[in-house]
C-alpha cells in the first residue's frame, strides 16, 4: 500500500485518534529518584520540581520533557529493582520501559501510557493510605488518581469539558499541596503551588470561553453539518482491519520498447455506494500520496451541495470551528484550477476547471468543477503529504461525506452494483433512469429487484440466467469489474463475429509502434493514457472529455453478413493495421450507437441519445440486418491484450514492415514446433492481408 507504508497500522491508528492535549500533564514526582534530605541532591531536585511545571507551559517543550524524564524513570526504577526486586518495582519498571518508547514512536501515545502508569501508581497509592488510616494522603493520592483519569479522557476524547474539569481539578491539588507545603515551611514550593493553582485556573476560565463558542456553533444550522462531519471524521474504528492497509504494489505496465508506466496500486470492493464500480486507485507521486476515484451521479449531486454550503460560510468561522472540535485540519481553501488529471504534475487539463480544497494540515481535494466536461464532472483526486497514513485521509474525505470511499464494500453492496451492471447490458434506458435516482441506493435488494423486473419483466429470466453466473475479471491488476459469462454466445447467435479498430496517428509516430504498445498493454482509453503519462492522443481525444467517453476505449461491430459478403474495409476508419477483438470483450459491458456519436454519455442542452442507445442484443440483431459502417461500441478503460485475435493489413509490403517491427521488440515467439507466433497465435492466421473482410478470420475469433 502507498499510504505511509500502512504495515505499521495499529501505530498509526493509536496516533490518530489520541487527541493533542491542550496543556502537558505528569506527575514529576515519579519521574526522579528518593534522595536524602538535607544534601545538595534533595536541593537540586525541589529546583527542578518547582521548574519543570512551568516549562511545560511551553508546549514545544513536551517532547523533551517527555523523554529526558522518562529516561529519568527508567533509570530510579531500574536502580531500585536492582537493589530490591518486587513484582511492584518490576511492573513500574515496564511500564517506564514502555512509556519511553512509545514517547519516540508517537509522543500522544508516550503520554498515553506514561498517564496511564501514573493513574496506576496514585490509585495504589490511594488505598494504601486509606486502608492504613493515613486520610490525607489517601485524599491527595485520590485527587492525583482523578487528574490521570481525566487527562486520559483528554487523550482519548478531546473533550472540551473534560480538558475543563481536568484544569479545576489540577488547582485544586495544587491548592491542597500549597496547604502541604506550608505545613512543611517549604515557601518556594508553596508560591509556585499558588501561582500554578492560579493558572490552571486562568486555563480554565478561557477554556470555559471556548465551550460556550461551540455551543453557539453547534446551534448555527448553517455550522451543524460541518460538525458532524468533521466529528464522523475522527471515528475509524472500522479501518483498523481495512484491505487498503495491506502492502500492495503499483501496477507497471511496459510498452512495446520496454518503457515503463505506472498504473497505480488499485482496490476493488471499496466505496459502497459512492465510488463508480467500487474501484479505487492510488499513486505515489513525488511527496505525496494520490487517490483517485469518481463518484456516482446521486452522489455528485450531492457532493455539489455540500461544497457550495461549505463555500458559503464565513472562513474565520470555520477556522475556529476547526480548531474547537480538535480537527487536524487548520483551515480550508477553495479555489477554480485546472484539473490536474495527468500523473505527471506539470500536465492538467486546462480546457476544464476543477475545485481545489486545500485543508491546511490534511491534503487537497480536487472536484470536477464543469458538468459540461462530464467526462471529468464525477472525477474526484485526493492529495495528502506522503508521510499521513489512511487515517488523516478518511477525516479528510469526511468533509464531504466522501469517507465510505474507504470502507470494504458489503455483500448487499455489491449485489445491488451486479444487478444494476446486467439491467444496464439488457435494459439500458430504464437503467440509466433508475440508477440516478436514490431509490436505486436505499430500496432494499429484493424491493430494487422487483422494482426493475417491474420496468422490464424479460429482466426476471436474466436475472435467473446471468446473475449467479456473474465473475469478476481485471482492466488491470486489483482493478476489476463483473463479466457475464456467455453474454459472448447470445452477440454470436445473433450475427456477431468480432470488434474491430482501427490504428490511427500514422503521422504521429507511426502504426506499428501503436499497435505493438497495443499488443503489449492493451487498447487504452483516453482518459487512462492521459492519467498515466502515453501521450497518444485519438481521433477525439478532447472532445472525449466533454461528451463522457474519456474512459471509454473505441471499437466497431462486426457481423456475420461482413465477413461473408466481404465487406470493404475502407468502409471503416482509415489506417493502415486494423485490430480483430475477440466478443468476449463485450462480457465485461459496454454501450453502443449505430452511428459515429462520439461515444457520447452527455445528457445535457437536450443530447438524448446516450438515454436511448440500444442494448448490446438489438444492437447485434440490427447491425446484422442493416449494417452501419460507422457504428461504434465503447468498453471500459482497456482492452486486455489478451481479447486481440488478429491484425488486418492491405499489403504484402505493409505486412513484412509491421512484422518486422514487431519481432524487433520481442513480440514474435517461437513455440516448440519451431513456429512463429505472436500472443500463442501461428503468424500466418494472426496478420491478415486484404481490403476486404475474408469469411476465414470470422472462424479465428475464438468468443
Amino acid at each position: 500500500m502507498l499510504i505511509n507504508n500502512m504495515t505499521n497500522n495499529v501505530s498509526n491508528y493509536y496516533s490518530h485518534i489520541l487527541h493533542d492535549p491542550s496543556y502537558y500533564q505528569r506527575d514529576y514526582e515519579l519521574d526522579l529518584p528518593q534522595v536524602e534530605q538535607t544534601s545538595w541532591a534533595e536541593t537540586v531536585k525541589r529546583i527542578t520540581l518547582i521548574a519543570l511545571p512551568f516549562l511545560s507551559f511551553y508546549k514545544p517543550f513536551g517532547f523533551v520533557i517527555s523523554a529526558t524524564l522518562g529516561a529519568s524513570r527508567v533509570v530510579t526504577h531500574l536502580v531500585l529493582c536492582w537493589r530490591t526486586w518486587t513484582m511492584s518495582h518490576l511492573a513500574q519498571l515496564t511500564l517506564a520501559l514502555l512509556a519511553f518508547t512509545c514517547t519516540f514512536v508517537r509522543f500522544e501515545l508516550g503520554l498515553l501510557v506514561t498517564t496511564l502508569s501514573d493513574a496506576a501508581v496514585s490509585a495504589a497509592s490511594c488505598v494504601y493510605f486509606l486502608w492504613g488510616g493515613g486520610y490525607a494522603q489517601g485524599v491527595e493520592a485520590f485527587l492525583h488518581t482523578l487528574s490521570s483519569l481525566l487527562y486520559l479522557s483528554i487523550l482519548t476524547t478531546g473533550a472540551l469539558e473534560v480538558i475543563f474539569f481536568s484544569l479545576l481539578v489540577q488547582a485544586l491539588i495544587h491548592l491542597y499541596e500549597v496547604y502541604r507545603e506550608h505545613e512543611k515551611g517549604r515557601w518556594p514550593e508553596m508560591i509556585a503551588k499558588m501561582v500554578l493553582s492560579l493558572l490552571r485556573l486562568y486555563q480554565a476560565h478561557d477554556l470555559y470561553t471556548q465551550i460556550l463558542r461551540r455551543d453557539f456553533f453547534l446551534k448555527m444550522e448553517t455550522f451543524a453539518s460541518l460538525i458532524q462531519r468533521i466529528q464522523k471524521g475522527q471515528q475509524v474504528d472500522h479501518l483498523i482491519d481495512s484491505p487498503l492497509s495491506q502492502e500492495k504494489a503499483e501496477v507497471q505496465l511496459f510498452d512495446a520498447e520496454g518503457k515503463p508506466f505506472v498504473f497505480g496500486a488499485h482496490f476493488h470492493g471499496t466505496g459502497r455506494g459512492v465510488v463508480k464500480g467500487l474501484n479505487l486507485e492510488f499513486h505515489k507521486q513525488g511527496e505525496t500520496t494520490q487517490l483517485i476515484f469518481k463518484v456516482n451521479h446521486l452522489f455528485r449531486d450531492r457532493l455539489e451541495l455540500l461544497m457550495s454550503e461549505m463555500k458559503d460560510l464565513n472562513q474565520q468561522q470555520v477556522q475556529e470551528c476547526l480548531q474547537l472540535l480538535g480537527s487536524h485540519a487548520k483551515n480550508v481553501e477553495f479555489s477554480l484550477v485546472p484539473m490536474p488529471l495527468f500523473s505527471d504534475e506539470k500536465q492538467s487539463i486546462s480546457f476544464n476547471s476543477a475545485w481545489k480544497i486545500s485543508f491546511e494540515g490534511l491534503g487537497t481535494i480536487f472536484v470536477g468543477a464543469s458538468p459540461d466536461c462530464s467526462g471529468l464532472y464525477d472525477l474526484v483526486k485526493v492529495e495528502i503529504p506522503e508521510e499521513k497514513n489512511l487515517y488523516r485521509l478518511h477525516e479528510l474525505l469526511s468533509f464531504f461525506n466522501l469517507d465510505e470511499t474507504l470502507c470494504q464494500a458489503r455483500l448487499e453492496d455489491i449485489e445491488r452494483l451486479k444487478m444494476g451492471h446486467l439491467f444496464r447490458i439488457f435494459y439500458p434506458k430504464e437503467a440509466t433512469l433508475l440508477e440516478r435516482q436514490e431509490r436505486f441506493f436505499t430500496l432494499s435488494l429484493e424491493e430494487l429487484r422487483a422494482e426493475m423486473i417491474q420496468k422490464a419483466p424479460l429482466m426476471e429470466e436474466a436475472f435467473k440466467t446471468h446473475l449467479p453466473q456473474m465473475e469478476l475479471r481485471e482492466i488491470l491488476p486489483g482493478r476489476l469489474r463483473y463479466g457475464i459469462p456467455g453474454l459472448a454466445d447470445e452477440v454470436h447467435k445473433l450475427g456477431g463475429r468480432a470488434l474491430i479498430a482501427t490504428v490511427t496517428g500514422v503521422w504521429e509516430g507511426g502504426a506499428f509502434e501503436r499497435t505493438a504498445s497495443i499488443l503489449k498493454m492493451g487498447m487504452l482509453s483516453t482518459e487512462m493514457r492521459y492519467r498515466h503519462g502515453i501521450m497518444t492522443s485519438g481521433l477525439s481525444s478532447g472532445a472525449d472529455f466533454y461528451l463522457g467517453s474519456s474512459d471509454s476505449v473505441f471499437t466497431q461491430f462486426l457481423t456475420k453478413n461482413n465477413f461473408e459478403n466481404r465487406l470493404n474495409l475502407r468502409e471503416l476508419y482509415w489506417g493502415d493495421v486494423k485490430i480483430l477483438f475477440s466478443l468476449k470483450a463485450l462480457e465485461t459491458g459496454s454501450y453502443q450507437y449505430h452511428f459515429d456519436n462520439f461515444g457520447t454519455r452527455q445528457m445535457r442542452w437536450g443530447i438524448l441519445s446516450y438515454l436511448h442507445r440500444p442494448d448490446i442484443f438489438s444492437f447485434a440483431q440490427g447491425e446484422s440486418q442493416d449494417f452501419n459502417s460507422d457504428n461504434e461500441v465503447m468498453l471500459k478503460e482497456r482492452i486486455d491484450p489478451s481479447m486481440v485475435t488478429g491484425l488486418i493489413v492491405p499489403d504484402q509490403n505493409v505486412r513484412d514492415g509491421l512484422l518486422a517491427h514487431l519481432k524487433s521488440v520481442g513480440l514474435v515467439c517461437s513455440n516448440a514446433e519451431g513456429m512463429e507466433t505472436i500472443l500463442g497465435t501461428a503468424v500466418q492466421d494472426f496478420i491478415h492481408i486484404g481490403r476486404r473482410l475474408d469469411p476465414k478470420w470470422a472462424e479465428l475469433d475464438s468468443h
